[in-house]
């Protein structure tokens, strides 16, 4: 079916550009041509078409007719595509949003994680600190326990 279209199209759209025919023939050639795209869904092109064939021939009701069906259809198209747009557009602010928010977690992390390398490296620190301090007063302590038992020799 996809083929006989294509195959119209190029019929009616080469005896519509032809200048030995009448106006009739054109016209006629053209309102096919119109709707031949209109079957394959190129609303803009059958819209172009049938104007044309409607200026060849102002009075015919089927051009009107279907002028106004293909302009009906463009504008749906059209709508269709505005909010295919719109669509994409909030997916991608939405999308944005999240990798935002997930970047934000990611530093908080982050920042969590640092914090407890540091309370680990400080508890490290005030550890070995305590740890000399005890290693001073035993050194004193057994210094002068040391001077004691040597002065009660």
């Amino acid at each position: 079916k996809q083929e006989k279209y294509d195959e119209a199209l190029k019929s009616y759209g080469a005896l519509s550009e032809r200048t030995d025919v009448s106006e009739s023939l054109r016209a006629s050639s053209l309102y096919n041509l119109g709707n031949s795209l209109y079957k394959k869904e190129q609303y803009r092109e059958s819209v172009a078409a049938y104007k044309e064939a409607l200026r060849l021939q102002p009075g015919a009701k089927d051009i009107k007719y279907n002028l106004s069906a293909a302009l009906r259809k463009l504008q749906e198209q059209q709508q269709q595509q505005q909010n295919n747009k719109d669509q994409n557009q909030q997916a991608q602010q939405q999308k944005d949003k999240q990798d935002q928010q997930q970047g934000g977690q990611d530093k908080n992390q982050q920042q969590n994680q640092d914090q407890k390398e540091q309370s680990i490296w400080k508890r490290r620190a005030d550890s070995k600190d305590k740890n000399k301090h005890i290693v001073k007063i035993l050194k004193r302590t057994r210094g002068g326990e040391g001077s004691a038992t040597t002065a009660t020799k």
